[in-house]
């Protein structure tokens, strides 16, 4: 049994929860009927009280230890235990089968994301976040599940590990989390594909990446914002978190 100070200096204890092995992501098809995925981003108000809904099924104190053990839907860990398995379980009845990215840069932690905390040693779901202040949920808190901890990120205590994220990003047709000529060159294949046959090649998640003018098609336009903002990432040291459709906009 692993003790750690949590962040606010009480001592907690979490039995070392497990990941396991990598996991080839898969095209989605979970939102084809519900097209409000399709916004701008997922709404994080309708995450957030999907997730609040789940205590009814999985109750402050509910015994959750690693012999808990859940496989993921995510991609990039095929299952995991403790409280892997609880961040995984909430993150599948929000997100269903969408694909999991991984980052690093704890500015653009949503509601939702699972973060990994601690040195790699606990992971948690965000329920809500505010400046610095992340409400989380967490399953394996003192063997059980727990709703409501607040944690400061700012502080370093936290070890912050990574994130990982199922909000789909607009552009980033292969889903590898960066925005590049990759991504045009599969937006002009499928823009040929409808062009001489109408089959589409994407799945409906792409579909939406792909759309970066929102006239709800996919065509050479698209393409072309994707290596306009490509070229901007690369002469302006911009990053790659800057939304493409408020940059086009601008």
């Amino acid at each position: 049994m692993k003790k750690i100070l949590s962040v606010t200096l009480s001592l907690i204890t979490f039995s070392c929860c497990f990941l396991v092995g990598n996991h080839v992501q898969r095209n989605s098809e979970v939102f084809a009927e519900d097209k409000s995925v399709y916004d701008e981003y997922i709404p994080t108000q309708t995450v957030s009280e999907k997730l609040i809904s789940m205590k009814d099924e999985y109750p402050e104190g509910m015994k959750w230890t690693n012999e808990n053990v859940y496989a993921w839907n995510g991609g990039i860990y095929s299952r995991g235990g403790g409280c892997v398995s609880f961040a995984f379980i909430l993150s599948d009845s929000i997100f269903g089968d969408l694909p999991a990215s991984k980052h690093t840069d704890f500015s653009q932690i949503k509601v939702g994301d699972i973060v990994r905390l601690y040195n790699d040693s606990h992971s948690v779901v965000v329920l809500k976040k505010q400046d610095n202040i992340l409400t989380v949920a967490e399953g394996n808190y003192n063997s059980s599940v727990h709703w409501g901890r607040e944690i400061d990120i700012s502080d370093s205590k936290t070890g912050l590990t990574y994130v990982m994220t199922r909000y789909p990003k607009c552009g980033d047709i292969n889903g590898n989390n960066d925005i590049n000529a990759e991504d045009a060159s599969l937006v002009l294949a499928e823009y040929s594909a409808l062009s001489t046959s109408s089959l589409s090649t994407f799945d409906d998640v792409q579909k939406w990446k792909a759309d970066i003018d929102g006239n709800g098609k996919t065509d050479s336009n698209d393409a072309s914002a994707i290596l306009a903002f490509y070229a901007y990432l690369s002469t302006n040291n911009g990053t790659s978190n800057i939304d493409i459709r408020e940059w086009i906009n601008k």
